[in-house]
């Protein structure tokens, strides 16, 4: 059995008309049959067969490992369409219901809702470990470079692919079928039975992500999904019940990212939980970053505080936390002024149009009221959070020449919108 065929087609445009042959994608049924039994007819494109079973079994909760089987094989030689699988019998018997409705949740699902199917798969598949972290760049370059891995794709523009790399972006596998669930339990197969399916943790898919790719890639035990199409909502829920990380190519550039923080967060942080450390706005984006398993960019000046939420705090947590407020003059009327804030002190420095500096005890004055800029007995105080204050500044970019320029080009974008 070919996975193309030739065939003659016509080539219609506005201008004329003319024959051509093109390569079409083979198409043909596929037989599984379990203890002899018939299980399950697939449509798929001919060559893998045996990886696709595999795939199939491990994926639909027939084998947990490569170890659960005794022999899968084609009937009658490989021209056949009928593959069999013979169990061991201890396995046999622990998946007798699976074999007697002849079909896991992704096959038999008619009539369920969403919510009953992200439960009901909850309690057969275990949610993955959330301790994974890859390049964000890396990933999004393995989803572009995915036509390298479609030759079928190139010959007939009809084949979908599914791609494994490992934790260090190594290329692992790779397999293409007329369907999507095909092409990925090919690839899976192929892992399973040369026994290095434990070191896929990328999937890459040219379809979209339904929320049966979810399931066969938790059978899996394979964390991050990215695909060229976004996910559906469905397999938004399933993933963030399981652990897994899904992204899709953006409309324009880069990647959007599904993350499954809701999933992790209610494991990590305790109901009630109360944190006094210090965290700052741009932390967020990295924290989303960390529960979704993504390296954050080395440019974002947060940090996740993930450690935070869990009760943990790192040792070389900030005790200080930088600020400047830009908008003056403006709709606020609020001076311009930049300054510096630990758990005890606030030390703030106006400009502008003045130069006058305030310092507040938050300890005893958590309102603000009292400005003890000046006080002899706060004198070391002000020294050491100037220091810091500076050191911030550093840190971040910040500068007095910085604040000119910034002042310059709001005030006159201020002035225009006065004027119209």
């Amino acid at each position: 059995m070919n996975t193309t065929i030739h065939h003659q087609l016509i080539h219609w445009d506005t201008a004329a008309k003319k024959e051509k042959n093109k390569n079409l994608l083979g198409e043909e049924p596929l037989s599984v049959r379990i203890q002899g039994n018939p299980y399950s007819v697939m449509m798929r494109t001919p060559g893998d067969e045996i990886p696709l079973v595999a795939g199939f079994c491990l994926t639909e909760g027939i084998i947990d490992s490569a170890d659960d089987y005794i022999s899968l094989a084609f009937c009658d030689g490989e021209d056949t369409n009928v593959i069999a699988v013979t169990l061991k019998p201890d396995r046999r018997n622990k998946i007798a219901k699976i074999l007697d409705r002849r079909g896991f949740i992704s096959q038999s699902s008619c009539g369920l809702c969403g919510k009953e199917i992200v439960e009901d798969l909850f309690q057969i598949i275990k949610p993955l470990e959330d301790d994974l972290r890859l390049d964000s760049q890396k990933a999004l370059a393995c989803l572009e470079n995915i036509i390298e891995h479609q030759p079928l794709r190139q010959k007939t523009r009809a084949a979908h692919a599914a791609v494994l790399y490992s934790s260090n972006f190594e290329f692992l596998a790779a397999a293409e079928d007329v369907g999507r669930h095909n092409a990925l339990d090919k690839v899976i197969g192929k892992l399973l039975l040369n026994r290095s399916l434990d070191q896929a943790c990328l999937l890459i898919l040219s379809s979209r992500i339904s929320y049966e790719l979810v399931q066969k890639a938790a059978r899996a035990r394979i964390p991050i999904i990215v695909a060229l199409s976004r996910p559906t909502a469905l397999a938004v829920k399933l993933a963030s019940a399981l652990n897994i990380t899904l992204a899709a190519q953006a409309d324009d550039a880069g990647c959007e990212i599904v993350l499954p923080v809701d999933s992790v967060a209610a494991q990590e942080i305790k109901a009630g939980a109360v944190n006094g450390d210090i965290v700052l706005n741009l932390d967020f984006a990295p924290t989303f970053l960390d529960f979704a398993g993504v390296a954050a960019p080395a440019d974002m000046q947060g940090r996740s505080f993930r450690a935070l939420l869990k009760g943990e705090t790192p040792r070389e947590w900030r005790t200080s936390m930088y600020y400047h407020y830009y908008e003056y003059p403006g709709a606020h009327a609020v001076k311009r002024h930049y300054g510096i804030r630990t758990k005890r002190y606030k030390l703030i420095h106006f400009y502008y149009d003045i130069d006058a500096w305030e310092l507040y005890d938050l300890g005893e004055d958590p309102h603000e009221l009292n400005n003890l800029y000046g006080n002899p007995a706060y004198d070391a105080v002000v020294k050491q959070l100037k220091t810091e204050l500076e050191r911030l500044r550093k840190q971040y970019g910040d500068s007095d020449e910085l604040a000119q320029k910034f002042l310059h080009e709001y005030c006159l974008v201020f002035l225009i919108d006065e004027l119209l």
